[in-house]
């Protein structure tokens, strides 16, 4: 083709139009070009003209400007300039396609042109190969060496003198199935509404009832030990959060994997809620035992959440702050769950001063739990642990609360927790942009859906 003969590198000149050819493998990635869907950008060439030459192999096809030629088409130039690649042609060029998605990152494109041109750019090299092979080849240098382990571990069995206890804690238990594994702690709270006799036949009087004391706390940890080693209620209906486990995935062989990771395929999309909101929002909660609870509601506002033991340190904050600074936000608001109690209060108040004072964030507090408001509308069993006299903290509280009477967390009914960090967010939010960009989260999963039927027919699934 005589018009693309002997020219440079980047070379800009005027052509015929009818001798730039739009790729063929263009239609497969991105689909034709629509007269609808190019309005807006023949209006613009009206009236600035074509401000970006079209991008064309020394063969004389499109490599990027797609949409351009085909504006300036319907338009009816009869010629367009272009910048030629010289060392780049199409004819006979294996990665034609993925040459036109390299050079095309800044067309907007919709969930199928971006999950081909993520297939075109996949690639697993030998290197990433030998270095999960060589994983597999570590052996321990040493034999172990076993122990021998005497004595046998034993458990009360669940009696009838148990009875009225353990129904009450079974079906507990069975009414908070939604937010299992629970703590021993949630536990006790909503035992006491039921206030069973701990123990029926010994002491068959008002001295043996469930209260809100340590006896009973202790008394319903040993009874669910007992009854998840009887088998009478699940193991998994329990956790103790301050124990993680780590587990690692594995397969019993590659087809199991295959089905398994297309069985999931496409799965899980979610929008980030957040990103249009004018503020960057984060969750603290004081307690692990709390996750259950928390996860769903932060998971539904998108709103990333950090579960402590405690006081946080300097790790936690700097996270929350990375967080925030990749928002581009101006303001950050942080909503907090934390005991009724001086610790609670004042681990509240560090999360703050931490903030502010060593990365000079200009925080913004929420309260979601546990509030005045909740104790007296719920009329809340308090802790037994009473506040540890003397000390600062104590004294603080004093001063804020006008007395020494603590709450927990755990004692929020989980269904009213939940609605109060709802609320929280709410607050804080704009709803109207909250729930245009839910609409736009549906919108885009029936779209990745319908890429997935599409991918499902060209597969012959």
């Amino acid at each position: 083709m005589s018009n693309f003969e002997k020219i440079e590198d980047y070379e800009v000149k005027m052509v015929a139009i009818s001798d730039v050819l739009p790729s063929p493998e263009n239609d497969e990635i991105y689909g034709e070009c629509k007269h609808s869907e190019t309005e807006d950008l023949m209006d613009s060439i009206k009236t600035h003209g074509l401000e970006q030459p079209i991008y064309v192999s020394s063969d004389g096809f499109i490599i990027s400007g797609h949409r351009r030629h085909y504006a300036c088409f319907c338009l009816g130039f009869s010629s367009i300039p272009v910048r030629i690649a010289k060392n780049i042609q199409r004819q006979g060029n294996a990665e034609w396609h993925k040459i036109l998605a390299d050079f095309n990152p800044q067309r907007v494109k919709d969930a199928s042109a971006l999950f081909k041109e993520a297939l075109l750019k996949v690639k697993c090299s030998d290197d990433e190969y030998r270095q999960v092979m060589r994983k597999r080849e570590c052996k321990a240098e040493k034999h172990a060496k076993f122990m021998t382990v005497k004595g046998v571990k034993n458990f009360k069995p669940v009696t009838a003198r148990r009875a009225e206890f353990f129904d009450a804690a079974k079906s507990m238990i069975y009414s908070l199935e939604e937010y299992w594994p629970l703590s021993v702690r949630q536990g006790h709270y909503n035992m006491l509404p039921l206030a069973p006799m701990k123990n029926s036949i010994r002491v068959p009087n008002e001295a043996n009832r469930y209260i809100n004391d340590m006896a009973s706390y202790k008394a319903l940890s040993r009874l669910l030990t007992d009854a998840r080693y009887q088998g009478l209620i699940p193991f998994d209906c329990i956790a103790d959060a301050t124990r993680p486990t780590i587990e690692w995935d594995g397969w019993d062989c590659a087809q199991e994997f295959i089905t398994e990771k297309t069985m999931d395929f496409l799965n899980g999309f979610q929008l980030n809620l957040q990103a249009s909101q004018p503020k960057h929002i984060e969750f603290l909660a004081e307690k692990k035992t709390l996750a259950q609870i928390i996860r769903p509601v932060c998971a539904k506002f998108h709103v990333p959440y950090t579960l402590g033991s405690g006081y946080s340190g300097p790790s936690v904050w700097s996270k929350m702050v990375e967080r925030f600074r990749e928002s581009e936000k101006e303001r950050m608001v942080l909503v907090i769950a934390s005991d009724y109690d001086p610790e609670g209060f004042d681990l509240a108040d560090d999360a703050v001063r931490s903030l502010r004072q060593h990365f000079g964030i200009d925080v913004e507090y929420v309260r979601a739990a546990v509030n005045r408001e909740q104790i007296d509308e719920l009329e809340l069993a308090t802790d037994f642990n009473p506040a540890k006299s003397g000390g600062s903290r104590l004294n603080s509280f004093i001063q804020r609360t006008g007395g020494t009477e603590t709450w927990e967390c755990e004692a929020l009914p989980p269904k009213y927790l939940q609605e109060s960090i709802r609320e929280a967010f709410r607050s804080v939010m704009d709803m109207d942009i909250y729930n245009a960009a839910t609409d736009q989260e549906r919108a885009a999963t029936d779209e990745i859906f319908a890429v997935k039927q599409e991918l499902a027919h060209v597969f012959g699934m």
